[in-house]
């Protein structure tokens, strides 16, 4: 299930995939990248249980404002998330992107031992929220 929200959160790799589609798609992931780096810096160092529900409700407000662009992308575009071949000027994106879903499988065990915490346990449900509703059209 961890790895299935990573890879929802960051809209999947495969997002990326859609033939002539390439710029949409990086246009609405690029700027969540630096929303996505701040949380993993507090979710990978923080005790704060305060600074962890701020950064979890921060993505999951970035993810919200996404969640119709992916929903109409995916409609538009059916299929574009499997397709295999992903043009070389967007290789450094996916990369990008790899590596953060990594980051984030690594520290959300780290996470959650704050979800007693009852602001982290709502914002991390948030999230979860989100993800299972984008989920549905993956």
């Amino acid at each position: 299930m961890k790895t299935f929200f990573i890879a929802l959160l960051l809209l999947l790799p495969g997002w990326l995939t859609a033939s002539d589609h390439y710029d949409e798609a990086a246009a609405l992931l690029r700027p969540r990248i630096p929303v996505m780096e701040r949380y993993l810096k507090v979710a990978e160092t923080s005790n704060n249980p305060d600074e962890i529900a701020q950064v979890m409700n921060d993505l999951a407000d970035t993810m919200d404002a996404i969640a119709p662009k992916i929903h109409e992308l995916s409609r538009q575009h059916p299929g574009m998330e499997a397709e295999k071949a992903i043009p070389p000027r967007y290789n450094a994106l996916k990369k990008r992107l790899q590596s953060l879903m990594q980051r984030f499988v690594a520290s959300y065990p780290r996470v959650l031992p704050f979800l007693s915490y009852p602001q982290v346990f709502q914002a991390n449900q948030r999230v979860i929220n989100h993800l299972t509703g984008v989920g549905a059209e993956w």
